[in-house]
């Protein structure tokens, strides 16, 4: 797998997030088991090719300087939340 798959499939994979929280009409986000189950319905892969759990869910918001699905919910609000 290349670099350039790799960085496509987790762009790929956080404009998905970033919809399916943003969709969310509740005043916090969506679990992580309801997210990582759209990802894999929408046949979206990992970075590394694997189908999503809650846990990678969200070491990969981890990794991309999040604190988790309220990250990316406080970002979609105008908010910073984001680490780094």
């Amino acid at each position: 797998m290349t670099r350039d798959e790799q960085l496509r499939r987790r762009d790929a994979a956080l404009s998905a997030v970033k919809l399916i929280v943003s969709s969310s009409h509740q005043y916090s986000p969506p679990s992580y088991k309801q997210v990582a189950a759209a990802l894999n319905a929408q046949q979206l892969k990992t970075t590394w090719g694997n189908e999503w759990t809650p846990q990678r869910l969200l070491r990969f918001l981890q990794r991309l300087g999040y604190s988790g699905l309220h990250g990316v919910k406080a970002e979609l609000d105008g908010q910073v939340n984001k680490q780094g």
